[in-house]
């Protein structure tokens, strides 16, 4: 998607909780959410499609939520028509990431690191103070230009998205129609 961000560092079930809580901040804006299948009792959750789409990876198929009926040709190009797309990236790949420092999972996003090349937005859970030594060092040069915030800062959050979803600046406009005057009728017919 040409807007996506993968979420990473953070447990699973509390991604999905935050994701839910930015999509209905983010409202009408449509949203769509890519998960894996968890087995694990402590990870799992009742979904809540608050998304406009949710995609899950069942691993050995997918499932796709919508409120929209997909053709063949629909499937294709189906998430070019949402505004962004949430990724948990504790399972996959993405364009962009948010990095979470979470005191639990620390060594596991030291793990990670590997799938964390464009960062966004770092955010620091609750019981982590700054941003750990392993991560500045992987980020290099590229740190002091990244947001730091809160994981539980609501207003902080929104605003980075609303940033990210609201309408690029217009570089340019081609204007076409009118009365021509050489040919004598209208352009638009």
């Amino acid at each position: 998607h040409r807007l996506e961000f993968g979420i990473v560092g953070a447990p699973c079930g509390e991604i999905q909780r935050k994701v839910n809580e930015i999509n209905a901040a983010l409202y009408p804006a449509k949203t769509a959410y890519i998960d894996a299948d968890h087995a694990s009792d402590d990870e799992a959750l009742n979904p809540d499609y608050s998304c406009f789409t949710s995609i899950t990876d069942k691993i050995t198929y997918r499932s796709l939520q919508t409120f929209k009926t997909l053709d063949r040709f629909d499937h294709q190009i189906y998430l070019n028509d949402h505004d962004m797309v949430l990724i948990n990236g504790n399972h996959f790949n993405s364009s962009a990431q948010i990095v979470v420092c979470h005191p639990g999972k620390l060594e596991s996003l030291r793990r990670k690191l590997n799938r964390i090349d464009n960062v966004a937005l770092i955010l620091l859970a609750a019981g982590v103070t700054e941003t750990p030594n392993f991560l500045k060092l992987h980020l290099g040069r590229s740190f002091a230009h990244i947001p730091i915030g809160n994981w539980d800062d609501q207003k902080f959050i929104q605003s980075f998205f609303r940033s990210q979803i609201s309408p690029p600046p217009l570089k340019g406009l081609v204007l076409a129609g009118g009365k021509s005057s050489r040919m004598g009728n209208d352009k638009t017919v």
